[in-house]
């Protein structure tokens, strides 16, 4: 009879799909040379991040006119106790509503309501615009001051206590004066806050 041939053994590789032979250099039969990593890195667009923007901290913007601050807040009743505030103090920092050296809210170690919300919002450290009065109650330790009013009338006086009536309209250069020196944590050795401030027993405010 006819004697076959066997197939050899590259034949069988090719025809089972076994691997492709590489010629000199690594590189495939089929084609060029394999990209390097560094290559591949270089051709690639950038990546786009977002940009990051650092906000600074500021106390609360306050409206223009302070009777439009009389109508948003007077009305409104303290968390704690329920009640009206015969003194309401608005924290400028975050917008609590504080009942302001009333014995209502006192804590069992008879703390006044803006000391421990000072400690809980500012690590001691309060700044508050007494409603009734226009005036600006800064805690700081063991000291308390009456700041100046950053709300003046046509002729740039204050109206401690409302008792003129007069429109008051809000002096920005004084406000960014107080948010400058509570930003820098400057308190306790600004003079013009030390002039104003006192001693006090805790459970006052």
């Amino acid at each position: 009879g006819v004697a076959v041939a066997a197939p050899s053994q590259s034949s069988n590789e090719g025809a089972q799909g076994g691997p492709p032979t590489r010629g000199k250099g690594g590189s495939h039969a089929g084609g060029g040379k394999r990209p390097s990593l560094g290559s591949v890195l270089s051709s690639a667009p950038p990546l786009a991040l977002p940009a990051l923007t650092m906000q600074a901290p500021s106390l609360l913007p306050l409206p223009e006119v302070y009777q439009t601050m009389m109508v948003e807040w007077m009305d409104k009743k303290c968390h704690r106790c329920g009640h009206l505030p015969r003194e309401p103090a608005l924290c400028l920092v975050c917008g609590h509503l504080c009942c302001c050296a009333e014995g209502c809210c006192k804590d069992e170690g008879g703390r006044g309501e803006c000391t421990q919300h000072a400690l809980v919002c500012g690590g001691g450290t309060g700044v508050f615009l007494l409603l009734r009065q226009t005036a600006i109650l800064i805690l700081s330790g063991s000291h308390a001051c009456i700041y100046p009013s950053p709300y003046l009338d046509a002729h740039g006086e204050e109206d401690p206590s409302l008792k003129r009536g007069k429109p008051l309209f809000l002096d920005k250069n004084r406000y960014e004066a107080l948010q400058a020196l509570w930003v820098a944590h400057a308190f306790d050795y600004d003079g013009n806050v030390l002039k104003h401030s006192r001693a006090f027993s805790a459970e006052f405010y």
